[in-house]
């Protein structure tokens, strides 16, 4: 008789090849003063060292809380970028931190105890992103024009939050939607994301990853973010000498608010990089086609 696999094998080796390939591929990154060792996510790849113009978009969106890392996208988008083309981006990471925990590492026993509180504070602001990506969009759209010379307005809307779907001591992972357009278009680009706050190495992390807005797509987005943050975490364990009296356990709520909304504004703005990028290739293809 054959023996059929449980969905919790089949996930457990799936992990285990995961977590092979990312060992392979971890790359030391400076934040804060110290030397990270972070994997790209399961089958993307960084762009940083490769594409420099491309990363600099991404940054042109980032609030002044947070710093962009880097930016993972598929193989393939990788090949047609550094041939001089615009990728699909359909499946793409981003990596940041939040720049108060670079000079200031927070404690791993404050995080811990402020997991509810960073939970609620979540579910009040993700209502109000929209509004400050206002703000947050007319600095990057002006960034985008000096990089690449294009006229851009772009904006978010229908933002759909679906909850903490994973808790650990270290991390929250939770997932949302968006649609994003530009200059008012009819069809605005609908965005799954799934995201972390986690804390690696007393660092304030965002790990992100969007895809489409479909239950395929959406599983993968899920999975890959699992498996990469989670390989982050193993390879940078805190350090208990360097812990400090968290900013959680001081601030007043109004200022964890403000350092959740930032971290959320790291989440949510690099899908405007993506509309730009297809839309200047449909741009493109409509010149050519004349």
């Amino acid at each position: 008789m054959r023996m059929s696999r449980s969905p919790m094998l089949c996930a457990a080796i799936a992990l285990s090849m995961l977590f092979a390939a990312l060992d392979a591929t971890a790359e030391p990154y400076a934040i804060g003063g110290r030397t990270l060792q972070l994997p790209a996510p399961p089958t993307l790849t960084r762009i940083s060292d490769s594409l420099p113009k491309l990363l600099q978009s991404f940054e042109g969106y980032a609030p002044a809380e947070a710093r962009v890392i880097d930016v993972y996208v598929t193989p393939d988008d990788h090949a047609v970028f550094v041939a001089g083309g615009n990728g699909e981006l359909l499946r793409y990471a981003q990596l940041g931190v939040q720049r108060a925990s670079e000079t200031n590492p927070l404690s791993a026993i404050g995080f811990r105890a402020n997991l509810d509180i960073m939970e609620r504070v979540l579910e009040q602001t993700m209502p109000k992103v929209a509004d400050e990506t206002r703000k947050q969009s007319a600095k990057g759209d002006a960034a985008m024009k000096e990089i690449y010379g294009t006229e851009i307005t772009t904006s978010i809307s229908d933002i759909g939050y679906h909850g903490v779907y994973r808790r650990e001591k270290w991390g929250l992972f939770f997932t949302a939607t968006a649609a994003v357009d530009t200059n008012g278009q009819t069809n605005p680009i609908h965005v799954f994301t799934a995201s972390s706050f986690a804390l690696i190495d007393n660092r304030f992390m965002t790990f992100s990853v969007y895809s489409e807005d479909t239950p395929p797509a959406r599983a993968w987005a899920r999975h890959t973010l699992d498996a990469w943050v989670d390989a982050a975490h193993a390879a940078n364990p805190d350090d208990f000498r360097q812990e400090v009296q968290s900013v959680f356990g001081v601030a007043p709520a109004a200022q964890r608010t403000l350092l959740v909304l930032g971290a959320l504004l790291v989440v949510v703005t690099p899908v405007f990089v993506v509309v730009l990028l297809r839309r200047r290739r449909a741009l493109r293809g409509t010149t050519q086609r004349r």
